[in-house]
């Protein structure tokens, strides 16, 4: 009987933390709906200034953590982005084995966005990496998801 139990519990709290919002995704969606105001609000101190190419980098506050580093790019004639990289070649066993149930929370998110009809989406290979990309519907790039064997990194572009 304690068995049933036990059985019965567990199969509830994982239908419960099926749909908790993942802090993960939650920090994403907020990228998201900053595309509009180049991520002004989510970049924190310069940590790169090349004024010979027009492009600074600023600390992200939004999606950092020890195994991802998360920073706004803004770029003349080039518009923003926010990125999130994941470096694998840094990380130990456990912090991989986190990073691959990040990795699958990531790619559900944006198959559930094209599943709202508001986006469109392909995967295609770009030499070693390979690329899941999402546009809005009039063909604008929202989101790209570029991995590989060294690295994860997950794209916003600005507006």
């Amino acid at each position: 009987m304690n068995k049933i139990l036990i059985i019965i519990a567990l199969a509830l709290f994982n239908t419960i933390m099926a749909h908790a919002q993942s802090p993960i995704i939650k920090d994403l969606r907020e990228v998201i709906s900053q595309r509009n105001s180049s991520f002004k609000t989510l970049q924190k101190e310069l940590v790169q200034d090349n004024t010979e190419k027009g492009i600074k980098a600023y600390m992200g506050s939004v999606g950092g953590s020890s195994i991802c580093n998360a920073f706004v790019t803004q770029s003349n004639g080039q518009g923003s982005m926010y990125i999130f990289l994941f470096s694998l070649e840094n990380m130990d066993i456990m912090q991989t084995k986190i990073f691959t149930d990040m990795a699958q929370q990531y790619i559900n998110e944006l198959n559930n966005m094209v599943k709202t009809g508001n986006y469109k989406g392909r995967d295609y290979r770009d030499g070693e990496s390979l690329v899941t990309e999402i546009t809005d519907l009039n063909g604008n790039i929202v989101v790209q998801y570029v991995s590989n064997a060294a690295d994860h990194m997950i794209m916003v572009h600005g507006i």
